[in-house]
């Protein structure tokens, strides 16, 4: 989930331990998992972004759509053949974003060392 604290204050919660038990009060039929609250500062800047863009181009041409995440029909492939997700896509512009998240520039277990990844 991807709720920043900031945008809570204004009702009293000021950490990720009192917005879960909020939302538990408020919606009890849904199993909320903290693990899921766990905000990564790239996918908020990620948002932000998105945001940013949305903005730009809606004063441009408000029919314009922006995606976050996207894997969509006929989405980009990897020379491997793999598909590849984007993090942020704009169709109607040909425009795709990808933020250099932390596995470009150190060693991370699910993509190995650095040196290697970046032979890729």
């Amino acid at each position: 989930y991807r709720i920043p604290i900031a945008r809570v204050k204004k009702f009293g919660i000021s950490n990720k331990a009192e917005l879960i038990r909020a939302l538990e009060k408020m919606y009890p039929e849904f199993q909320w998992n903290p693990k899921m609250f766990r905000n990564t500062r790239r996918k908020i800047l990620q948002w932000k972004l998105k945001r940013l863009l949305e903005e730009i181009v809606e004063n441009k041409s408000p029919m314009v759509s922006v995606f976050e995440d996207f894997w969509g029909l006929g989405s980009i492939a990897h020379p491997s053949g793999r598909m590849m997700e984007l993090d942020i896509f704009v169709p109607s512009l040909n425009l795709a974003i990808e933020y250099q998240g932390p596995h470009h520039f150190r060693d991370h277990y699910l993509f190995g060392p650095t040196k290697d990844y970046k032979l890729k």
